[in-house]
């Protein structure tokens, strides 16, 4: 990863380990930074910051695959939906009511 991405990780990472300990405290005490939460819903900021931090962690050290050029090639077990080239659907004859 660039330098700039691992940049904006970390302050990510720490970013959310705020929003984590507040949410902690906030759960049993509700939380006040800019808004208002009663004590059950003061945990919320411990779900987002949490969530921050678990991506930031998972994505640090991932190294990036290679994607193929050109699509894969279709897998024999799943057929294509789409019609066979010796199949004409305007030559079948019309449906009568």
């Amino acid at each position: 990863m660039a330098v700039f991405n691992r940049l904006c990780m970390s302050l990510a990472f720490f970013v959310g380990l705020g929003l984590a300990i507040l949410g902690t405290f906030g759960f049993f005490l509700g939380s006040s930074a800019h808004f208002v939460l009663p004590p059950i819903l003061g945990g919320l900021p411990l779900l987002v910051g949490w969530g921050i931090v678990i991506a930031v962690i998972r994505a640090w050290d991932v190294i990036p695959q290679k994607r193929p050029l050109r699509a894969p090639a279709p897998d024999p077990k799943f057929p294509s939906s789409r019609p066979k080239p010796d199949t004409d659907v305007r030559s079948a004859p019309p449906i009568r009511t």
